[in-house]
C-alpha cells in the first residue's frame, strides 16, 4: 500500500456522457454508484437546484471511489467517475477528450433510432476500443451484452437502485479484465486545454518553494525539524517538560521553583541566539518580497511539496501502527478468553 496524491493516482476512469434531453438526471445515477447517501455531484433534484444552468454545461466533473475493504465495497479498486455536464452533443471537445481519456464509456440516450442526432457518436463510441455502456430511456430490458464486449440496458419503468445494481455489477466486470488506465496529472498534456500551472504567477510560487524543498531532499525526516527549526526542536520540547514541571512541585517549592525558572529563562536565551537557518531565510525571503497572489501559489506548493518528501514515511508509521494495533487486540482477545 502507498500514499501519493490523487492526481498522480493511475485508475480506470468511467466516463457519463447525455446525448440529448432526457429525464433522468445522469449525475444523480452517478451518486448512487459511489455513494447514495451523498450527492457527490449536484443534480436537478438536489435542494437549492433550479431548471436554468448557466454555468456547468460542457464542464468535466471527476471524482474519486475509494473502496474501504469492506464487503459491502461497491467496486474493488479506486475508480474515477468523469461526469460530462450538459448535453454531450453540444460540447464536440469535451467529449473527445473525455471518451479518449476513459476505460470505460457510459453514455443516456433517449432512443437508439437510426438518423437521429446522436446515432453518429455512438457509431464511433462502440467502434472504439474501449468499452461502452448505453443506457436507452425507452427500453425496459435488463442489460445485454453485445459484439466487442459492449452493453445495453434498458431504463423504461425500472426503479433507479435496480438499474445502479445492474450498472455496478456490468462495470464491475469490464474492469476486471485488461483496461486503459487515466492519470489526472497528464491531462495538462493534452491539445487545447490550458492550464494554470502554465502561468508566470504560476511557475514563480512554485520555483521558489522548490528551493526551499531542495534543502531537504535527502535527509532523513526526523531530523529535518532539528536541523532547520531548532526552536521547535529539542529546546522546544525541554521548555515544555519544565514548564510541566513547575506545576508539579515537591520538597522546597521556593528553591525548586526558582532553579525551574531559570531553566526556563536559559532555554529561552538559547532559543533566542540560535542561528536562522538557510531554509527560514529562504522562506522568509519569499513570504516578505512576492506579491499576494504569486504568495498564495508559493504557500500550497510548499504544503504540497513537503507533504510528498513524508508521504512515504508516514505510510509505512500507520502500516506499523496497525499492525502492533492488532497484535493489542489479539492479546487482549486472547487474555479475555
Amino acid at each position: 500500500m502507498k500514499s501519493l496524491p490523487i492526481c498522480k493516482a493511475e485508475t480506470a476512469m468511467v466516463s457519463f456522457l447525455r446525448l440529448g434531453s432526457l429525464s433522468l438526471s445522469k449525475s444523480q445515477l452517478m451518486n448512487t454508484l459511489i455513494n447514495d447517501r451523498h450527492n457527490t455531484f449536484f443534480h436537478r433534484n438536489c435542494p437549492g437546484s433550479t431548471k436554468s444552468r448557466h454555468l456547468m454545461d460542457g464542464v468535466a466533473e471527476i471524482a474519486w471511489y475509494c473502496p474501504a475493504g469492506k464487503p459491502n465495497d461497491a467496486f474493488t479498486d479506486c475508480i474515477a467517475f468523469c461526469n460530462l455536464h450538459g448535453d454531450a452533443l453540444s460540447f464536440e471537445k469535451q467529449r473527445d477528450i473525455v471518451t479518449e481519456k476513459s476505460s470505460v464509456n457510459v453514455i443516456l440516450v433517449p432512443s437508439l433510432e437510426k438518423g437521429d442526432k446522436s446515432s453518429a457518436v455512438i457509431s464511433v463510441l462502440y467502434k472504439s476500443p474501449k468499452p461502452l455502456i448505453i443506457l436507452i430511456a425507452d427500453n425496459n430490458h435488463g442489460a445485454v451484452q453485445m459484439k466487442g464486449g459492449n452493453y445495453k440496458i434498458g431504463l423504461k419503468d425500472r426503479s433507479q437502485s435496480d438499474v445502479s445494481e445492474e450498472l455496478k455489477k456490468v462495470i464491475g466486470g469490464i474492469l476486471s479484465e485488461p483496461h486503459a488506465s487515466f492519470q489526472l496529472e497528464t491531462m495538462t498534456k493534452v491539445s487545447g486545454i490550458r492550464v494554470d500551472e502554465d502561468d508566470t504567477v504560476f511557475k514563480k510560487g512554485k520555483s521558489d518553494a522548490m528551493k526551499i524543498v531542495n534543502l531537504l531532499q535527502g535527509m532523513d525526516v526526523s531530523k529535518i525539524k532539528d536541523a532547520f527549526l531548532p526552536c521547535q526542536g529539542q529546546l522546544w520540547h525541554k521548555w515544555c517538560r519544565i514548564n510541566k514541571e513547575l506545576y508539579h512541585l515537591k520538597g522546597h517549592i521556593e528553591k525548586e521553583k526558582c532553579q525551574k525558572e531559570q531553566e526556563l529563562m536559559q532555554i529561552r536565551r538559547d532559543q533566542c541566539t540560535a542561528s536562522c537557518s538557510e531554509l527560514m531565510k529562504l522562506f522568509i525571503k519569499s513570504l516578505s518580497s512576492l506579491p499576494s497572489t504569486d504568495k498564495e501559489y508559493f504557500l500550497k506548493w510548499t504544503q504540497i511539496l513537503i507533504d510528498a518528501l513524508s508521504t512515504d514515511d508516514l505510510t509505512s508509521i500507520l502500516q506499523s501502527y496497525d499492525e502492533k494495533w492488532s497484535e493489542v487486540l489479539a492479546l487482549k482477545k486472547g487474555e479475555e478468553a
